[in-house]
């Protein structure tokens, strides 16, 4: 299932735009922080720190990653779930790992996206942000 879901894959225009127009890597890490932190992601994060505490402990004692490092990447990537993105994933994370620019961050994304898909986790059709964050 999963290999077969790359027939429904394509190259996407709109992630390469979306690619080569980010701004971040102009800014310093103060500007992008005093951007991307609000009292509201705190706030969040807080809350989402109580409430999916068993599965943080779960994430750090399996992979070493402590729950405020997910939690941060959670708010920044899809703002705790609240920005789901409409690119076909697959499309995105195969546009990105084709692309000469920085195929190294996505091609290893690519065999655990078609997992997910073979074992029914996620559909073949699954949507997300235009560099293929979910969820």
């Amino acid at each position: 299932v999963g290999l077969n879901a790359l027939e429904q894959a394509s190259l996407d225009d709109k992630v390469l735009a979306r690619d080569r127009a980010q701004g971040v890597f102009t800014q310093t890490f103060t500007e992008f922080s005093n951007r991307m932190i609000s009292a509201y992601r705190l706030k969040q994060g807080g809350a989402n720190l109580k409430k999916y505490a068993d599965v943080f402990a779960r994430a750090d004692q399996e992979f070493g990653v402590q729950a405020p490092v997910i939690a941060a990447f959670w708010a920044l990537e899809t703002d705790f779930g609240a920005v789901q993105g409409d690119f076909h994933t697959l499309s995105a994370l195969v546009t990105l790992s084709h692309d000469c620019r920085r195929p190294q961050l996505f091609r290893p994304q690519l065999v655990p996206l078609l997992t997910l898909i073979d074992r029914g986790v996620l559909p073949a059709d699954v949507t997300g942000a235009w560099a293929g964050e979910i969820g």
